[in-house]
């Protein structure tokens, strides 16, 4: 596997400084300054190893946390390398970690975390980190709703993903699944060219696509699942 390029490393520094910026300037905008005080979870995937990036990445955040959100703490990072990522080669994701809710088992403890790219062309790529446990996690457009346990939320700007929560994810026993809610039945929702009614779920491969249908619309987003490192 080829070593990274200092440019492409310097690149991946500055997308991921602006990412953590947009991402905290929502925060204040959407609740204020006062009592803002979110442990956030961050995601890097490169389609190349950034082993040196790891700690300027990590004191990066740390600094601009305390500049930008006060009170706001680093929970964690991960890493992973997918090799058949299309450019711009990388994709950041910035996420609040919710209060955590172990399994009666411990079994986050028990399964490595995943990572969940989802894409829609290649500017728009966005990482999320999946910890085991029972329940369902909402999909939906938007800034994490206040109080939420967990949830996976698209930026608002992302208007081709309809609004509403079509979609849950679970990963338990192993497995990441998706379910079909009863939200917005004017859309058909099919994952990995399967059709998805109300209700029903399906287990995720490590690539594949999620399609919105509604009359003659349509969009998709791709999805790519792995360890993280």
């Amino acid at each position: 596997m080829q070593a990274a390029r200092p440019e492409f490393e310097t690149e991946v520094l500055t997308a991921f400084s602006a990412k953590l910026r947009e991402y905290c300037d929502h925060l204040l905008r959407s609740r204020g300054a006062e009592g803002i005080g979110p442990v956030l979870v961050v995601s890097v995937v490169t389609a190349i190893p950034v082993p040196a990036l790891r700690k300027r990445l990590d004191d990066l955040a740390v600094q601009m946390l305390g500049r930008r959100l006060p009170g706001a703490r680093l929970d964690r990072m991960f890493f992973a390398v997918d090799q058949a990522m299309s450019e711009p080669m990388y994709a950041i994701g910035v996420e609040e970690r919710p209060p955590v809710e172990r399994p009666a088992d411990d079994e986050a403890a028990r399964l490595p975390v995943q990572l969940l790219t989802l894409s829609f062309g290649r500017p728009h790529k966005f990482v999320f980190g999946l910890e085991a446990r029972a329940a369902w996690v909402p999909i939906r457009r938007g800034l994490p709703t206040a109080g939420a346990r967990r949830e996976i939320a698209l930026p608002e700007y992302l208007s081709m993903v309809p609004r509403g929560v079509l979609l849950e994810l679970r990963y338990s026993h192993g497995r990441v699944e998706l379910r079909r809610t009863e939200d917005r039945p004017e859309y058909h929702v099919e994952v990995d060219q399967s059709r998805l009614d109300r209700g029903q779920s399906i287990a995720l491969g490590p690539r594949g696509g999620i399609a919105f249908r509604n009359g003659g619309g349509q969009a998709e987003l791709r999805y790519v699942l792995m360890e993280r490192l």
